[in-house]
C-alpha cells in the first residue's frame, strides 16, 4: 500500500509517498513553510495558515506526479501551537506557534517573588507545568488582552487545519447541531497534551483547570486516535495529525530501546515508556507525552540546538568581515570550518566548558548560558566551537539521566536526526562518547513525514 505523510513544520513543510510493503520512500518533496508575520504583540510568533495550506497542496500535487496511487494521507504537525477557526473551518487568526513568548510577559511584580509570568501563574494555579508557547497559555493571554476574535468555534493545530482544508470539495467529517452543521476536528492525544492542561491518564483536558482559567472546553476539539478527517475530492482518506515528536519516533526509531535525538533549530531527546496502564512520576524537567495506546514518550526538550550554532556562526563571520571587509566567506563556509575546528579540538581533548542555554529553558526561561574553564590551552576558536557542540549534547544527556530507569536500562541505539545532526559529524561522536551507546543517523532525511506516512497505514487499519 502507498501512503502519504505530510509534516507541517516550523520552517519547512515536507511530504513523502511511502510503500508499506517494501518500506521504501517512493517520492519526497520539501518546500518552505510560512515566514513569521509582523505582530505588535510583545513576544508574539505568528505564521500564516493559508501559506502553510498552499505548501501542503503544492506538495500533494508534486507527490501525485512523482508516485501516483497513494490512497491514504496523514499529518504530523509542529507541537504546542494553535489557530482559531470558525464553524466552517475558516481561519480567524494567524497560527500562534510554539515559539510564541507572549505568556512569558510579567503579569505582576513584587519584592518577594519578583516578576511572575502568565505561564508561571497558570502552572501555580492549575498544578500543570505550563510553558510559554503552549496553546492554552497563549489563549489565556489572548483572553486577558481581548485578542480572541469573534466567531471562534475551535482551536486547532496547523496540521489539523490543513487536514480539514484538503477535504473541501470532497467529504469532510462534520458535526450536526440544532443550529446547523459545523466542522468536527479531532485531536490526537499527543497534540492535545501539547496544548497544556491535559490529563494524559484520563485522556482528556482537565475541566477543573480550564474552569480556574475561565476557559470553556467547547473551544477544544474532542480527543481520539486514528481519527478520520474526511476524503479529498479524488477519494483519498485523510487522517488528523499526530505530533512531530511522535511521528519522528515512528519514522526513525525502529528497534526496542532506541533513544531518538533530534537536533534542528532546537533539540530534544525521547525514549519510549510502556506504562501498562499505570501512572508514573517523572522529573519536572521532562515531558511525558502520549505515543500510542499505553505507551508514552519521555521527552526532554531543549531550546538550544542549531540556533546556538547559528549564533556562534554569526559572531565568527562578523570577526572575519571586520578583519577583511571584502571577505567572500559565507555562512555555509563558516559552518564547515566550525565543525572541522571542533572535531580537531575535541579529538585532542581541548574543549571549553560551554553552557549553551543562552535562551533559558522551558522551566526556567530567565536562565542564561556561560563559557567557563578558560586556560591558555583552550583559548582558541577550535576549543570554543567544540564547547558549543558538546554543550548541546550535554543538555540532552542531562535529560537522559533524569529519565525513568526503565528507559535508560533498555538496550538500544541512539538515533540522531535533524539538519544540525546531519551536517555536523562531531555531534555523533560526542553523543556516542557521552551516552555510551551506538549512535547512528536516521535512515530518512524527513523522519516526521515518513512517520506520518506509517501512521497513515495504522489509521487505515483501525478504520
Amino acid at each position: 500500500m502507498l501512503t502519504i505523510g505530510i509534516d507541517v513544520g516550523t520552517s519547512t513543510v515536507s511530504g513523502v509517498v511511502y510503500d508499506t510493503e517494501t518500506k521504501e520512500v517512493r517520492a519526497s518533496v520539501t518546500v518552505p513553510g510560512s515566514p513569521y508575520l509582523y505582530t505588535d504583540t510583545p513576544g508574539g510568533a505568528e505564521q500564516s495558515p493559508e501559506v502553510l495550506l498552499s505548501a501542503v497542496k503544492k506538495i500533494l500535487a508534486e507527490l501525485e506526479e512523482q508516485a501516483p496511487g497513494a490512497g491514504v494521507i496523514a499529518f504530523s504537525t509542529q507541537m504546542h501551537g494553535m489557530l482559531y477557526i470558525d464553524r466552517n473551518g475558516r481561519p480567524l487568526s494567524p497560527l500562534f506557534t510554539w515559539e510564541d513568548k507572549r505568556a512569558d510577559q510579567p503579569i505582576e511584580t513584587s519584592s518577594l517573588t519578583g516578576n511572575v509570568s502568565l505561564a508561571e501563574r497558570i502552572s501555580e494555579l492549575t498544578g500543570y507545568p505550563t510553558a510559554t508557547g503552549y496553546a492554552l497559555a497563549t489563549h489565556r493571554y489572548n483572553i486577558r488582552n481581548g485578542l480572541v476574535p469573534d466567531g471562534v468555534w475551535k482551536m486547532v493545530t496547523a496540521g489539523d487545519y490543513c487536514a480539514m482544508k484538503i477535504c473541501e470539495g470532497g467529504d469532510l467529517e462534520k458535526e450536526y447541531l440544532v443550529d446547523g452543521d459545523a466542522v468536527r476536528p479531532v485531536m490526537h492525544p499527543a497534540t492535545a497534551a501539547s496544548f497544556g492542561l491535559y490529563s494524559i491518564y484520563e485522556g482528556c483536558f482537565d475541566e477543573i483547570a480550564l474552569d480556574i482559567l475561565d476557559i470553556t472546553d467547547v473551544i477544544l476539539p474532542r480527543v481520539g486516535e486514528y481519527a478520520l478527517a474526511g476524503h479529498t475530492p479524488d477519494g483519498k482518506e485523510v487522517y488528523y495529525s499526530t505530533g512531530d515528536n511522535q511521528a519522528g519516533f515512528i519514522g526513525a526509531a525502529g528497534q526496542p530501546g532506541d533513544i531518538l535525538i533530534n537536533i534542528g533549530t532546537s533539540a530534544q531527546i525521547s525514549g519510549v515508556l510502556d506504562t501498562h496502564g499505570h501512572s508514573v512520576g517523572i522529573d519536572r524537567e521532562l515531558d511525558l507525552r502520549p505515543y500510542m495506546g499505553d505507551r508514552y514518550l519521555v521527552t526532554g526538550a531543549a531550546l538550544a540546538g542549531g540556533s546556538v550554532l547559528k549564533a556562534l556562526n554569526s559572531v565568527l563571520l562578523e570577526i572575519v568581515r571586520m578583519s577583511d571587509p571584502k571577505s567572500t566567506v559565507t555562512e555555509e563556509d563558516m559552518y564547515v570550518t566550525m565543525e572541522r575546528m571542533a572535531r580537531t579540538a575535541y579529538s585532542e581533548g581541548k574543549i571549553r566548558k560551554v553552557d549553551t542555554r543562552f535562551s533559558g529553558t522551558r522551566t526556567e526561561p530567565g536562565l542564561r548560558g556561560s563559557v567557563q574553564g578558560l586556560s591558555t590551552e583552550n583559548l582558541g576558536f577550535g576549543p570554543l566551537c567544540a564547547g558549543f557542540y558538546y554543550g548541546i549534547v550535554k543538555e540532552l544527556y542531562d535529560f537522559y539521566c533524569l529519565m525513568p530507569r526503565e528507559v535508560r536500562e533498555e538496550t538500544g541505539r541512539v538515533i540522531m536526526t535533524g539538519n544540525a545532526a546531519r551536517k555536523n559529524p562531531v555531534l555523533l561522536q560526542i553523543t556516542e562518547d557521552l551516552f555510551g551507546k551506538k549512535t547512528v543517523l536516521s535512515a530518512w532525511t524527513e523522519d516526521a513525514a515518513v512517520g506520518a506516512a506509517r501512521y497513515a497505514a495504522l489509521c487505515a487499519e483501525h478504520n
